[in-house]
């Protein structure tokens, strides 16, 4: 699975990269800053940890755009630390995006999102 990190700091992408390591089979692509070609790099990825302290308005409604065009699933974290990517990161690979019920959730995951939309 291969994850890209959106945000952040620059001096924790070493250790956001570091993550990789809790999870067989996990890459991690960092990406502190938003840039056009990100686009390309969003749609490869089987998912976006989207940290939305550090970053613009614009940029992140742009990753979030791109995620879901793509299909690709998206945590947002509001706090670039990382535990609290860490914590996004398991929410991605748990299959669900899911801490309970969601109205935007398939509901394959058993947490009845799809029958709580608005």
């Amino acid at each position: 699975m291969t994850v890209a990190i959106v945000g952040g700091l620059d001096r924790l992408a070493p250790r956001y990269a570091a993550l990789a390591k809790e999870h067989e089979g996990l890459e991690i692509r960092v990406f502190s800053r938003y840039k056009p070609s990100l686009q390309k790099r969003i749609a490869t990825a089987d998912g976006v940890v989207l940290c939305t302290d550090l970053i613009s308005h614009r940029a992140a409604r742009e990753v979030y755009r791109l995620a879901r065009a793509d299909g690709v699933a998206l945590a947002c974290s509001h706090r670039s630390s990382v535990s609290a990517v860490r914590q996004a990161i398991e929410t991605l690979t748990r299959g669900c995006g899911c801490e309970m019920p969601c109205p935007g959730c398939k509901g394959d995951c058993g947490c009845a999102g799809s029958s709580m939309r608005t």
